[in-house]
């Protein structure tokens, strides 16, 4: 990169940063929106709203307000990142990941909070846990799609709780591999395409989300905990014989003959590495 390069960076920049005004339509909100983002470029050590704020020659708890209480679409700047990526950062071999991002918190006020597995820590802990889809393709990549993990027992039946955070009453419970799939088609849905996608055990083991991504024909690289049972290879059917029913026994549906083992192993990778329906549970 050299000095003429430089000299381009912060007119592109701002140039960058405009695409998504769509979404913030106040002046003061727009310019927090390019300290904010200027900082976290920076080269401080400490990329804090204070931090960013005093090395900007601001108001501190200005750019903290900005980040905390402003009003901004972030549905309609999701919308538009999405719309920059599928255009300008389309690849005929683009690769998606679905992973979770954790970070302890103090308190039990923050939407989404409570002890459970953290991976920032290693441990089990008072955290958040957020969904995330990555787009990966030659030289680029970048975060797509995320949404905060809700869980079940401590929020979705605590409507107080859940009032107080300000959650809406349309929202509902969503295990982390449908939120996983409602990244996916949320992208999907603004032109982003993907040859294949990548994703751990927690969502590898789980059958309706691998044959979610598969109905976009998606080749999927997934774990499977190592004790997951399935067939290597499709045994054969056995099917009831005809005369069941008139013998008065109930007819059986066809099913997997008797004495072939199920091995545990790797679910694979490709469209039909699992054949719809089966053999993984």
């Amino acid at each position: 990169m050299d000095t003429q390069v430089l000299k381009t960076l912060k007119r592109q920049l701002a140039y960058f940063l405009r695409r998504f005004y769509i979404g913030i339509k106040t002046g003061p909100s727009r310019q927090h929106f390019r300290t904010y983002i200027q900082g976290q470029l920076s080269h401080l050590e400490r990329k804090t709203a204070a931090a960013i704020a005093q090395e900007a020659g601001v108001t501190p708890r200005s750019l903290q307000a900005f980040l905390e209480i402003h009003r901004w679409d972030h549905h309609r700047v999701r919308t538009r990142l999405q719309e920059v990526i599928g255009h300008a950062h389309a690849h005929p071999q683009a690769i998606g990941q679905i992973d979770e991002t954790s970070y302890a918190k103090k308190g039990d006020q923050t939407c989404g909070v409570q002890r459970q597995y953290c991976g920032a820590t290693g441990k089990k802990d008072n955290c958040v846990v957020s969904v995330h889809l990555g787009y990966a393709a030659a030289d680029f990549h970048t975060l797509v799609d995320s949404d905060v993990y809700l869980p079940q027992a401590s929020w979705m039946h605590d409507e107080d709780r859940c009032r107080t955070a300000g959650i809406p009453e349309t929202v509902s419970y969503r295990p982390k591999w449908q939120i996983g799939l409602d990244l996916l088609a949320r992208s999907w849905a603004q032109g982003i395409r993907l040859a294949y996608l990548c994703a751990d055990e927690a969502y590898g083991r789980c059958h309706p989300f691998r044959h979610g991504v598969a109905a976009y024909g998606i080749v999927y690289g997934l774990e499977v905990p190592c004790s997951l049972k399935g067939w290597t290879q499709s045994p054969p059917l056995q099917t009831p014989s005809m005369d069941a029913g008139l013998r008065g026994v109930p007819a059986r549906r066809p099913g997997w003959r008797r004495g072939r083992r199920r091995r545990a192993g790797w679910i694979g990778c490709g469209r039909e590495a699992v054949p719809p329906g089966k053999p993984f549970m």
